[in-house]
């Protein structure tokens, strides 16, 4: 939210003396969130991390400088985006749709419905690798921007993969 943080700004906004307040900007030094001493005298600190709203409910995306969590993150979203898509891939060969059709009797009352469940049932193999993801994405340290849009973006067409495959086994 500011571009250069001192003691007085975190006192005013905290509510904390200024010996905490010194302590929580060299803690945050420690963690490459600020730079070092800029103003001489005062203790303002470049920020390196930038507060992003990128979501609708109002929620805080914590943006930072360091490249090397940046490939993790998109790595990490890959790996579980592949796999979300193999897991498809292997309800689709499985033909989990029919199985679920046949244990329903669905095909006989509806087949529009016995079409959608064989098509799309298998798409939730994509939730697996999003779960798969869950856990280790907390895990990440404070991640450049382009990380996080690149996961947003990998999500994003895995997704478009898995509703194209649905769409193609709708119409045959």
């Amino acid at each position: 939210m500011y571009a250069i943080l001192s003691p007085r700004v975190l006192m005013r906004d905290l509510a904390i003396d200024r010996e905490r307040a010194e302590e929580l900007l060299a803690e945050l030094e420690s963690r490459g969130v600020v730079g070092p001493t800029v103003i001489k005298g005062t203790g303002a600190r470049e920020s390196l991390v930038n507060i992003v709203e990128d979501r609708p409910a109002g929620g805080v995306t914590i943006a930072g400088p360091d490249a090397a969590a940046g490939r993790r993150v998109v790595l990490v979203a890959g790996l579980c985006a592949l796999v979300g898509v193999a897991v498809v891939g292997g309800l689709t060969w499985l033909r989990i749709g029919e199985a679920v059709n046949r244990w329903l009797s669905v095909a006989v009352g509806s087949p529009i419905l016995a079409a959608v469940i064989r098509s799309t049932l298998p798409s939730i193999g994509l939730l697996v690798g999003f779960l798969l993801e869950a856990p280790l994405r907390r895990a990440e340290d404070i991640a450049p921007y382009w990380a996080i849009r690149a996961r947003g973006w990998i999500w994003s067409g895995a997704t478009l993969a898995v509703i194209l495959l649905a769409v193609l086994r709708l119409l045959s």
